[in-house]
């Protein structure tokens, strides 16, 4: 199917710039002089916001009260700090329709209530995901409503203290690699609730820093080399990188095929009443910081993720492709514009989605 990108799509930018620009002008105004974990002085210098004096700081703005109670908002699901911001926008056919659409994800987890077990730690998450649309009853829509719990269980341990290179402070003896279990009930739907399905999802990644993966490669080779790269603290490099990668589960069943409500000779692609779903997945970010410093903004990220999900249950087609790629400018730490080109099947009705979206974000 031939892509175009229709006028209404173009509007969309033009539309949503003076919005932006009041949003990150209101949002600016109201944040501190912090900038990833170091503190402006007077005189423009940063210095190194201890772990005492960033517990002590008091919420910056509602963003920041969200955050430290333990919520993020982001665009889809994965590890909370390593997220695309969400996405709210529109569309105005002048004098015909409005179309609106929203990308988020808003997660809860409780960190101060976290069981240890040994080295490892059990954590309770919540989250509600949306990806829908008001345009038609023919977008690839979806709900996705999940409860469960992190298991966070380091390997490779060290002898040595070492510095967490994401927060950098000291966090004792231990291992830089972590993997990560998640296990959750999920309540899955599209736009209309005409097809729901219950399942159990399983989620592994890990992060291992040396790999680049959870980590930025900035972060990595400061923490490995802080006389070489230390001052990569102050000014990150031009190109920065950071990938990971994800193995999901699902396994349950389809409360409500949407046959009833289908257009005649439209069937599910999930045949069989019993669902199961191996979707393993790859995320990859690259910050563009000599383009971020050229138009003196907070980043520039370009990012891409690709996720291929496996049906071995059904008898017709198994195999379903699912690519996004995108450009975000940030405006301020919350606050920016996204560019998303989207291509492929998602659950839970698989449709074919071809698509280029201008959106404002918003991120914690």
């Amino acid at each position: 199917m031939p892509f175009k990108l229709e006028r209404t799509k173009m509007m969309k930018i033009s539309y949503l710039s003076a919005g932006i620009l009041a949003v990150a002008a209101i949002t600016r105004s109201t944040q501190a002089a912090t900038t990833d974990g170091f503190s402006k002085l007077p005189n423009g210098e940063l210095r190194q916001v201890t772990g005492a004096e960033e517990a002590a700081q008091p919420p910056e703005n509602l963003f920041e009260s969200l955050a430290k109670a333990g919520f993020s908002l982001s665009r889809g699901s994965g590890k909370e700090e390593e997220g695309e911001p969400a996405e709210f926008g529109f569309v105005d056919d002048i004098g015909k329709s409005t179309e609106f659409h929203a990308n988020f994800f808003l997660q809860y987890k409780n960190n101060k209530g976290a069981l240890y077990v040994g080295e490892s730690f059990l954590t309770f998450l919540a989250s509600a995901e949306g990806h829908v649309s008001s345009a038609d009853d023919k977008a690839n829509d979806a709900w996705r409503f999940r409860a469960g719990l992190e298991w966070d269980i380091p390997f490779g341990a060290t002898t040595q203290d070492h510095i967490n290179p994401v927060k950098r402070h000291n966090v004792g003896p231990g291992s830089n690699d972590w993997l990560y279990l998640t296990l959750n009930y999920k309540f899955e739907a599209n736009r209309d609730f005409n097809v729901s399905k219950h399942m159990a999802e399983l989620e592994i990644t890990p992060s291992i820093p040396a790999l680049f993966i959870g980590t930025r490669m900035s972060d990595v080779l400061i923490d490995q080399n802080s006389s070489k790269y230390g001052h990569w603290e102050k000014k990150r490099p031009p190109l920065d990188f950071r990938w990971r990668p994800y193995f999901d589960v699902d396994a349950g069943a389809t409360a409500d095929d949407g046959t009833t409500t289908a257009a005649a000779g439209v069937l599910p692609v999930e045949m069989n009443h019993t669902i199961l779903r191996l979707r393993p997945r790859a995320h990859v970010d690259v910050w563009l910081n000599f383009v971020k410093d050229a138009l003196a903004v907070e980043s520039v990220r370009a990012f891409a993720d690709c996720e291929y999900s496996y049906l071995p249950l059904e008898d017709t087609k198994r195999g379903h492709h699912y690519f996004q790629t995108g450009l975000i400018f940030g405006f301020n730490k919350h606050v920016g514009f996204n560019l998303t080109y989207t291509v492929g099947e998602q659950s839970p009705e698989f449709r074919h989605a071809h698509t280029l979206t201008g959106s404002l974000t918003v991120a914690f």
